[in-house]
């Protein structure tokens, strides 16, 4: 009987062992698990954090910036250049279809020096159109 009491207290031992070494197996796991979550709740406050960052810039960009860009280059004497002269070679175009007096200044590749719109200032002439659109 002591033989018998022997080889169960021995294979309870193991299975004490045993179920021991899976506990501390899973109190490890878990500890990994939640210094994982820690780590993921760190990175996610810097995330937010940084689309504050990005949102708060992206509002100031549509508040400020760009309308105040678009008010430089709008405003710009060279652009008011740059459509008057567009202007220019529209109507010179149109008229060396049709017209005389724009095919000779086509050809002669001269500003139609009659044209009203020659003979005003074209900033000034843009900046009216500017505020009327």
């Amino acid at each position: 009987m002591s033989g018998e009491k022997r080889k169960i207290r021995d294979e309870a031992e193991e299975e004490r062992a045993a179920h021991q070494k899976r506990e501390r197996e899973y109190a490890e796991h878990i500890a990994k698990l939640e210094k994982f979550i820690e780590e993921k709740i760190a990175e996610n406050k810097v995330s937010e954090i940084l689309v504050e960052e990005v949102t708060a810039d992206c509002r100031w960009l549509l508040t400020r910036a760009v309308p105040l860009i678009v008010e430089r280059i709008a405003g710009s004497e060279e652009l008011a250049k740059y459509m008057y002269e567009l202007g220019e070679v529209v109507r010179a175009l149109g008229r060396k279809e049709g017209y005389a007096e724009g095919r000779a200044a086509a050809e002669s590749k001269e500003p139609l020096k009659n044209s009203e719109l020659f003979k005003t200032d074209c900033f000034a002439r843009y900046a009216e159109n500017r505020q009327e659109f």
